[in-house]
């Protein structure tokens, strides 16, 4: 096993493929990007699409945030992969990763359109439109699938453990170096990395009132926008920590408590269970005691607190009962 300071030399030929693995999902994340967009907001087409409701409208909406943001991510890491010069494998495995993770988002969203095409959804409304989404969908399907043969193709298991060193350069150091922001690094990033699950809070909660502030500006306001705030921040918030720990976007100067990761496993699990209660709340709603016509924004903010609750308790006991993060780590990632 190499250690965290090995470095794939110019030239090296497992270097290529990485680089046509993590530009082909680029490619292919912005076609899925392109597609699911247009489809979504062009009117004519998406009332013509299997997917048009929930819960494939869910999945559609939050991965139109959630790949492009991947998608910047990598981009901006990209420029420090000098092809004349060495390149760290910590690195090129960050790459693989943030790969892996933005195909990850756009095979699950594409798998739920794929659902919604095969039971039929809608069948009614089906035209000549819709045969012509369904033939562009497993255009921009097979692509994904290459890509994502094209990623294991390249990938570096039999060369050096999967796991980022603890001491290896986080995603948010790099891209402050590939842009040279200084200022930031000095000044900024260490309050990051002292207060990353903060940081990450602050932000899923401003998303969520950005998403509420837009709804609010094409829809006007209501109290439906609290809905919005919510559901927006917790998915934020979710993806923030799951992305951040598997890509190593922010390294944490000081190892969480086990205690305290067991916490935000849990309130993390929550989140998750808020956007599932949403996609679902047709068949959720007597849960309440409502129906899905009479039902108003208290209902659906009650609904979604109902279901989230007992995923926090479940997984904060399982993990507890299991002693879960009690080896400690010299370093932690979000």
């Amino acid at each position: 096993m190499m250690d965290c300071s090995s470095v794939l030399a110019v030239g090296d030929p497992r270097r290529a493929p990485i680089g046509r693995a993590v530009v082909g999902t680029l490619i292919a994340a912005t076609t899925f990007v392109m597609f699911t967009y247009v489809t979504k907001e062009v009117r004519s087409l998406y009332i013509r699409s299997p997917w048009e409701d929930d819960p494939y409208d869910s999945a559609i909406t939050f991965s139109l945030f959630f790949v492009p943001i991947v998608v910047a991510l990598t981009v901006l890491r990209v420029p420090l992969c000098r092809r004349a010069e060495p390149l760290p494998v910590q690195r090129a495995l960050a790459l693989l990763r943030s790969s892996r993770l933005a195909l990850g988002i756009v095979s699950l969203t594409l798998l739920s359109d794929w659902i919604s095409v095969v039971l039929r959804t809608h069948h009614e409304q089906w035209t000549g439109t819709t045969a012509v989404l369904v033939a562009v969908l497993s255009v921009v399907s097979a692509a994904a699938i290459k890509v994502a043969i094209d990623v294991c193709n390249a990938s570096l298991h039999h060369v050096y453990s999967p796991a980022l060193g603890a001491d290896a350069p986080d995603w948010f150091g790099d891209i402050l170096l590939a842009t040279d922001l200084r200022w930031i690094h000095r000044h900024i990033l260490g309050a990051i990395r002292r207060h990353p699950i903060t940081v990450a809070a602050m932000i899923a909660a401003g998303f969520g009132v950005a998403v509420a502030a837009g709804v609010g500006f094409t829809e006007g306001t209501g109290p439906g926008l609290l809905i919005d705030v919510v559901v927006g921040g917790c998915g934020m918030f979710a993806f923030l920590i799951v992305a951040g720990a598997y890509i190593g976007l922010v390294r944490r100067e000081r190892p969480l408590s086990p205690a305290k990761r067991r916490l935000i496993d849990a309130t993390v699990a929550a989140c998750a269970g808020v956007q599932i209660a949403l996609a679902f709340r047709e068949s959720l709603w007597w849960v309440v005691g409502a129906s899905g016509a009479g039902a108003g924004p208290t209902r659906l903010l009650g609904l979604l607190l109902v279901c989230a609750l007992p995923v926090f308790a479940a997984t904060l006991a399982a993990e507890t009962v299991a002693h879960a993060h009690q080896r400690r780590q010299t370093a932690t990632r979000i």
